[in-house]
């Protein structure tokens, strides 16, 4: 939700969400020593953490963990949370070539703080543990799918 016109908007949650963006922890830091709220949605109506999730930023991403960022903070009207983000990029890494075997860079870690698999996030047509069965049950994705599903029986 972007902030109303009754609220006062805070540049330095731009400048945050861009930081995050750009994966530097250094700025993420300071712009979060100066006060700006860590969960507060910037113009673009979207948290800092998302934008390090959509861009595989994991310096500023496990900045914003360890300072407190919520793991369950929808990104946008769509219901991406930091955990669909996170199991969406990490496949299509793998089924792009991008990565030999899934990295968990991302879900480990917002797994290990309570993100909830079983939230649905309308992108993927369901939650990312429905997502992870349904690629266990295809041939070519079968392995990325099992692994996510142990995943998230581990966290």
């Amino acid at each position: 939700m972007v902030p109303s016109g009754d609220e006062a908007f805070d540049p330095r949650v731009d400048a945050l969400f861009d930081a995050a963006w750009k994966d530097d922890a250094d700025s993420v830091t300071d712009l979060l020593d100066q006060g700006t709220r860590i969960g507060a949605l910037g113009s673009r109506g979207l948290p800092a953490l998302y934008a390090a999730t959509e861009n595989n930023s994991l310096r500023a991403f496990h900045c914003l963990l360890a300072r407190g960022a919520s793991v369950h903070t929808y990104g946008n009207e769509e219901n991406w949370t930091p955990l669909s983000h996170a199991v969406e990029y990490e496949v299509l890494c793998v089924t792009d070539d991008v990565t030999p075997e899934l990295e968990t860079n991302l879900i480990v870690p917002l797994l290990s703080r309570g993100a909830d698999p079983r939230v649905d996030a309308p992108p993927l047509r369901c939650s990312p543990l429905e997502y992870a069965h349904r690629l266990a049950e295809q041939g070519n994705t079968r392995k990325l799918g099992e692994r996510l599903l142990e995943l998230f029986r581990e966290g």
